[in-house]
């Protein structure tokens, strides 16, 4: 046989497992690594392939995030509750550090500030949060 007959050897290049049974992993433990950003399933990092678009599959474990149509509702809901949160936190504190003398323009700019850039950067956070909250309340898919 010449050399240019013989068959070229594939790479092996190993699949990433599909998760398909139940998650075994503690709800505190879900809840801190989607905080963190990370799948909550194995831990692993790299879900986004953009700041505002997810993978459709985790790259360490293949746990599949594409839900039905709207899913990911829940997650908006989560970016704007904790943006209200923290507005609801930081105008009563200001109000209070600064009485007598409120400086309303002030408190009126940082806090249109806050619910308008806080959203954005919660954003990729709110949606492995809310991945972790779905598989706690649905143990697995």
């Amino acid at each position: 046989m010449i050399e240019s007959e013989r068959p070229t050897p594939t790479p092996s290049v190993e699949e990433p497992q599909t998760v398909t049974e139940p998650v075994r992993v503690a709800p505190v433990k879900l809840l801190i690594r989607g905080l963190f950003g990370r799948c909550p399933i194995c831990g692993g990092g790299s879900l986004f392939a953009r700041r505002f678009q997810m993978k459709s599959r985790c790259p360490n474990c293949n746990y599949d995030f594409e839900r039905e149509e709207g899913w990911w509702i829940g997650a908006i809901i989560m970016n704007t509750a904790a943006a209200f949160v923290l507005f609801a936190l930081y105008f009563p504190l200001s109000l209070i550090l600064t009485w007598p003398d409120v400086p309303w323009t002030l408190l009126t700019v940082i806090g249109v500030l806050i619910m308008g850039i806080f959203p954005v950067i919660f954003y990729p956070i709110s949606k492995t949060l809310w991945l972790a909250v779905d598989i706690i309340l649905h143990r697995w898919r």
